[in-house]
């Protein structure tokens, strides 16, 4: 989970399947931004052998 800025703000996750789904909260995401996470586009990415695919993004208000 990287934030608007490209820094990783929420801890990655490990997966041992070949599909992963997790998701976060909003409560999560809030103390990110309270702990300094910049607000705009997130983006999800999946990593494995040091290699990262993104997933997604979407957009991450500054305030709800």
């Amino acid at each position: 989970w990287l934030d608007a800025q490209g820094r990783s703000v929420l801890e990655p996750m490990g997966c041992a399947r070949q599909e992963c789904r997790a998701g976060r909260s909003h409560t999560r995401i809030d103390n990110a931004l309270a702990e300094g996470a910049a607000p705009g586009t997130w983006t999800i990415e999946a990593c494995a052998d040091g290699v990262c695919s993104e997933l997604g993004r979407f957009e991450v208000p500054a305030s709800r």
